[in-house]
């Protein structure tokens, strides 16, 4: 789920220790105004 779509779902893993299933995000955004980036 790229941070701009939050309708695609990049990545499913699972915690191989607490059985949690972790969501990835791809994040190709530029990172030159880190509070920006943050909120979106």
């Amino acid at each position: 789920m790229a941070v701009d779509n939050p309708n695609v779902i990049d990545a499913i893993g699972t915690d191989q220790t607490t059985g949690e299933v972790v969501l990835t995000i791809s994040d190709h955004l530029e990172w030159d105004d880190r509070n920006e980036h943050l909120l979106i």
